[in-house]
């Protein structure tokens, strides 16, 4: 069936997410992109982000993200310092605990100073 839980912290098992897809169960690769936003640390800045989440569902239990509680999840750092690998660090590895996924990439893209910054977490 399908199940939305919603997002109501920034735990792993906030993240909603649609359960046992039936027409979705071999050979899929899902890829989203997205923009939001955090503070730096450092400069106390807002960092406007990119960012792309590609994974492939698990075979024996695929689980798809829910996009409005994914919206809400990444909407909840909007005020919060935090470092860009960090960032991308704690995303991927919330993502990767819900959907248990064959295998996951996170890309976090922004520019700071005028210095295009990418940073990658594959799990």
């Amino acid at each position: 069936g399908i199940v939305c839980e919603g997002c109501q912290d920034r735990t792993g098992e906030c993240l909603g997410f649609l359960e046992d897809v039936l027409y979705l169960r071999v050979n899929v690769k899902v890829c989203l992109r997205t923009t939001f936003s955090a503070i730096c640390p450092i400069s106390k800045t807002r960092d406007d982000y990119i960012i792309l989440i590609e994974y492939e569902p698990n075979d024996n239990k695929p689980l798809y993200i829910e996009l409005c509680s994914l919206r809400k999840y990444l909407d909840s750092y909007q005020n919060e310092e935090i470092h860009h690998e960090e960032l991308a660090e704690q995303i991927a590895n919330d993502l990767h605990s819900v959907l248990r996924p064959k295998s996951l990439r996170v890309v976090l893209k922004s520019t700071y100073l005028g210095i295009d910054v990418d940073v990658e977490v594959k799990k």
